[in-house]
């Protein structure tokens, strides 16, 4: 079994128990650590779902139903459904804001723990799927890619490529969940990178060795990279 037919497989179920993927699993860190990351995923999942009902809460709803309703709505009704509406729309906004790092801080982590291996000969196949698992495809990519697997990041599905091209290594990442409205430049010790609006959503860039032009990068592979059209 190969990484991308674990990551797919686990998407689908994570606590499937299957022998190839175990295997594969056993000896394979990125996926035991993106194993992980999709089960504490779902577990968050479910126990953000998992609210207890208060008791009686069914009986003060039906006899609610139960009461003589006015023929026409109140201006007092209106007015408290927009005040429901507008609470929860604060509530909503809240609660992503919270809930989600900002997108630079999102790539940067995932980058530093994701384990790359780049010494295995990658099928023409395999690149296409991982692609096509965020909605983009491209018919010319500069450089050879090296890496391409489906990854995590704030809870959605990413495709993460690196690419040599002329003794340069790049990280490539597709976000479709995140569209930024404007480039956003990374500088830190390790990293220099850019993340930019793209057709699929965001697109970030980023290279160990310092690149004099990434701003050039980033355009050239965001042309090469385009929406799935089929």
């Amino acid at each position: 079994m190969q990484c991308l037919e674990f990551r797919q497989l686990k998407l689908t179920d994570p606590y499937v128990n299957d022998l190839d993927a175990n295997e594969h699993r056993d000896v394979c860190t990125a996926c035991r650590a993106f194993e992980r990351e999709i089960q504490n995923l779902d577990a968050t999942t479910k126990e953000t779902l998992s609210v207890d009902v208060p008791e009686g809460f069914a009986a003060k709803i039906l006899n609610q139903a139960l009461q003589p309703q006015p023929r026409r709505p109140t201006r007092r009704y209106w007015s408290s459904m927009a005040a429901s509406f507008f609470a929860l729309a604060v509530g909503s906004i809240a609660y992503l804001q919270l809930s989600h790092a900002p997108i630079e801080v999102s790539v940067l982590e995932h980058i530093e723990h994701e384990q790359v291996i780049t010494d295995r000969k990658l099928e023409p196949a395999h690149i296409q799927q991982v692609m096509y698992s965020v909605d983009a495809e491209t018919s010319a990519l500069p450089g050879e890619i090296v890496y391409a697997s489906n990854c995590i990041i704030d809870g959605e599905l990413v495709a993460h490529f690196v690419v040599r091209d002329e003794d340069q290594e790049l990280t490539l990442l597709l976000i479709p969940h995140n569209a930024t409205t404007g480039s956003i430049a990374i500088q830190t010790g390790d990293w220099h990178s850019i993340i930019q609006p793209h057709a699929t959503g965001s697109m970030a860039i980023l290279t160990r060795s310092e690149l004099a032009n990434i701003e050039g990068a980033a355009a050239q592979y965001g042309r090469a990279i385009r929406k799935r059209t089929i």
